[in-house]
């Protein structure tokens, strides 16, 4: 059977739903599930009202029973899928804005991270802006917006001379299930979210950075990674007394470098964003080293890479396996950080693809635009004529 190259699908975000899997693909319009190791691939339908060929239709997904609720990116509300009545629902949000926020509003890039407490999900806006709790009961939207003004965008431009990357960063941390950390890029801070009330506070750290891009919780203290200048390091901030330590990485010069850090064992895990390599830092010694078992991994072969991102949908579970998919290539990789073994597979997938490619022959049609066989494989296009 003939491999073609848009039949291998990635994603940004999973969620496990009965030992398997399940992910929006950031290749096209589909809902998809596989094993871990890539087999028994299974094709649950397109999203309703969206575009067939749009990529990067969403980012997270959460659980919460038997509902997988997907965060938009580039797609038009939020969605639900219930798994037991394989059934989609889609939940309006609002659109439209004035000022400020109707300007830096981007409907591509809505949102980036969730977090779910009890029966409600919360999204950070990216461009997008607002929090939004979804109660998953009820269905109802609430929107808290009361953290941005017009002055949230000046300090971006004015103060830090750099153009308006986004509100949220990645990594969020739950205290005692009542309030809920979320890293603001604008500036060095995080929001303090309280989940009771919708109340919140913006707690400024003193960092290098000019803001912050991802956090994870270590004991009292919240490890940072940077967005803008001084991104070559890392911060440790101590809640109790609001010290901060930083701890300097080689060789790292990009504006949005690292997802959230992945702690284990006193070690932390920094996967690339835009970064050259990964990076293992020591807490006990405050010495960072680029793991080699993943630098083949991260090491560009100079071909078009399929999507712009080093690394996507990293993650790690309880039996302390870090999984990624690499941008350049949409291989996925399961790296045991204990024992420095990766294995890799590819998601390939056959149903769903003729939606896809029928679509897409259309569009290109209509637009009179050159089809790329990367694309749209020869042989379709020959069918579809």
């Amino acid at each position: 059977m003939e491999t073609k190259s848009y039949s291998i699908i990635g994603t940004l975000s999973y969620v496990e739903y009965d030992g398997k899997m399940w992910f929006p693909s950031v290749n096209w319009n589909g809902l998809f599930s596989c094993k871990y190791d890539g087999s028994e691939v299974a094709f649950h339908g397109t999203f309703p009202d969206e575009s067939p060929i749009q990529e990067v239709l969403y980012y997270d997904v959460r659980k919460v029973g038997d509902y997988l609720i997907f965060a938009p990116h580039g797609a038009s509300a939020i969605s639900l899928y219930n798994v037991v009545e394989k059934s989609f629902e889609k939940i309006e949000i609002k659109d439209t804005f004035e000022g400020k926020k109707r300007e830096y509003y981007d409907h591509l890039l809505k949102f980036w991270r969730t977090v779910v407490v009890g029966k409600n999900v919360y999204f950070f806006g990216y461009s997008y802006p607002a929090i939004i709790k979804l109660n998953i009961e009820s269905k109802e939207l609430t929107y808290i917006d009361g953290w941005i003004d017009d002055s949230v965008y000046m300090s971006i431009q004015e103060e830090n001379g750099i153009p308006f990357k986004g509100f949220f960063g990645d990594g969020t941390v739950i205290i005692d299930q009542t309030k809920i950390l979320v890293p603001v890029i604008w500036k060095s801070a995080v929001l303090c979210l309280d989940v009771n009330d919708n109340s919140f506070e913006i707690k400024d750290i003193k960092t290098s950075f000019d803001g912050i891009g991802g956090i994870a919780r270590y004991h009292d203290c919240l490890v940072l990674v940077g967005r803008g200048k001084n991104t070559n390091r890392i911060a440790v901030w101590n809640m109790n007394d609001n010290s901060v330590d930083e701890i300097i990485i080689d060789d790292v010069d990009t504006w949005d470098p690292f997802y959230a850090p992945i702690i284990h064992n006193d070690r932390i895990i920094l996967m690339p964003i835009s970064a050259r390599h990964s990076y293992v830092i020591d807490l006990s010694s405050k010495s960072a080293q680029i793991n080699s078992t993943l630098e083949k991994y991260m090491v560009s072969d100079g071909t078009t890479n399929r999507m712009p991102w080093r690394t996507m949908a990293v993650s790690i579970n309880k039996e302390f396996t870090v999984q990624f998919i690499t941008g350049k290539d949409l291989m996925w990789h399961r790296w045991d950080c204990d024992k420095d073994e990766c294995s890799d597979f590819f998601v390939e997938v056959n149903e769903g693809l003729r939606e896809y490619e029928k679509h897409f022959f259309e569009e290109c049609v209509s637009k009179n635009e050159i089809i790329s066989e990367s694309k749209l494989s020869l042989s379709s296009f020959l069918e579809l004529i």
